[in-house]
């Protein structure tokens, strides 16, 4: 009886054998324990990949006879072939038993709304932030929560394999590996890091400035690319250990902090680098184009859920307004389709979230998906400079007199004038900053 109650295949089967019962028995808190099965399988996802890797390495590593190596794989591809057979018939043979969906009345389903699912999505419970504390994956960077880089390095090499000797990753890097053993394959640690590791046009502006007896002379020597690349690291300096995906062994970056000269004048720096390189209004096209941080993209589109559309100018560099751009075209282009409201066009080249209320007139609204119209590039310009209106009931209007002098382009528009925007699928644009649009643009006039 021991034997059997230790088992796991035994238990595994009892605690489904508890879950079907207590969802009979009191359905609305077995729904309510969704969120430990939820853990559960992050929890699983988190240590499969490294499992899966370590367990076919060192069984690799243990067998001495490479013949073996084959017999083992050959039969595990074998097992791998039986087993998913077995497991599709057994499908096939329940799904045509028990005929799941069979007396379904389709017609009496709601076709084509899925705001109901939106919405949902756009809340986060105190329940799903504590599923999302746990990690899908035990090495996971920024963005990309389900893949795990792997690195081999190679102790005391030299030759054609010093490219992955140990000895050139970082030192905090090293001591993990110290901790490892034949018996004891597996060690881990976490890092702390933050901000964005400097460009090498950012390393080469810091040195200047470190090295110079005047730092404030060296701004001059910057054109506006390098200038304002350095003013941005300076208000955000990166600090701690990183890891670029896209190169190989040399893929970690270990940031030196700023030297204590270039620390003590950040701000008196950023300050003469702002004056000299003003950030630019530049259109929605442009900013599309512009670098992003992704934690940032990520903290905009957590705003856009909770319907907080603020991006203040106290917070504003050239990154953020791409980072910006970023969530908000997200919103924007998934509302209409992916396509030209005007034209239909499709080509995502080609496409552009654009404010109907422009991102320098108002800081409040600039992340509201209502204030965005999905247009394509020439659509894009001509909403920009005026020569597109949208009335109220999302008629379209083209300011023919604006353009008269230019034939073609007043042809290519003027299909458009009297047609109707493409309807969003979500949230169409508000009045109020149609209203404000036409407004500026009289202005102007």
């Amino acid at each position: 009886m021991r034997r059997l109650l230790n088992n796991l295949t035994f238990r595994v089967l009892v605690a489904v054998a508890l879950g079907i019962i207590f969802g009979i028995v009191d359905p609305e808190h077995a729904k309510a324990m969704k969120i430990l099965g939820d853990i559960f399988i992050r929890l699983v996802k988190m240590v499969i990949a490294p499992l899966i890797f370590l367990t076919i390495v060192l069984g690799i590593a243990n067998i001495a006879d490479l013949k073996k190596v084959g017999r083992v794989g050959g039969k595990a591809i074998l097992y791998f072939e039986i087993v998913t057979t077995f497991a599709l018939a057994i499908g096939l043979i329940v799904v045509n038993v028990t005929k799941p969906g069979a007396g379904l009345d389709v017609s009496q389903m709601t076709k084509g709304d899925v705001s109901s699912f939106t919405a949902q999505g756009k809340a986060l419970s105190f329940s799903d932030f504590l599923v999302h504390v746990v990690p899908e994956s035990a090495v996971k960077l920024r963005d990309e929560p389900s893949k795990l880089h792997l690195r081999a390095y190679l102790a005391n090499q030299e030759g054609g394999f010093a490219w992955a000797d140990l000895s050139l990753v970082p030192p905090d890097v090293r001591e993990i590996t110290s901790r490892t053993s034949q018996g004891s394959a597996l060690a881990w640690s976490t890092f702390t890091s933050g901000g964005v590791p400097p460009s090498s046009g950012v390393s080469a502006a810091l040195a200047e400035l470190n090295a110079a007896a005047e730092p404030q002379a060296v701004i001059g020597g910057l054109d506006a690319a390098a200038g304002l690349a350095l003013a941005s690291y300076l208000r955000q300096p990166g600090y701690g250990l990183f890891f670029d995906p896209a190169k190989n062994h040399d893929a970690w970056v270990q940031t030196a902090p700023l030297s204590e000269k270039v620390a003590a004048l950040a701000a008196e720096l950023v300050a003469a680098l702002d004056a000299r390189f003003p950030l630019r209004p530049d259109g929605d096209a442009a900013a599309e184009e512009m670098e992003a941080d992704p934690d940032e993209v990520s903290g905009f589109e957590q705003q856009i859920a909770t319907r907080s559309f603020a991006v203040p100018d106290s917070t504003t560099t050239a990154k953020t307004r791409g980072s910006a751009q970023r969530a908000f075209a997200k919103e924007v282009k998934a509302n209409y389709g992916s396509q030209c409201a005007i034209t239909g066009i499709k080509s995502s080249d080609f496409l552009v979230a654009a404010h109907i209320v422009p991102w320098s007139k108002d800081q409040s609204i600039r992340l509201d998906p209502s204030n965005g119209i999905c247009l394509s590039l020439i659509m894009d310009r001509a909403f920009e400079k005026g020569y597109i209106l949208i009335e109220d009931d999302l008629t379209i209007r083209v300011a023919a007199n604006k353009i008269e002098k230019d034939g073609e382009l007043l042809t290519l528009l003027a299909q458009y004038d009297g047609r109707k925007l493409n309807a969003p699928k979500v949230c169409g644009p508000k009045r109020e900053y149609l209203q404000r649009r036409r407004g500026l643009v009289e202005d102007e006039d």
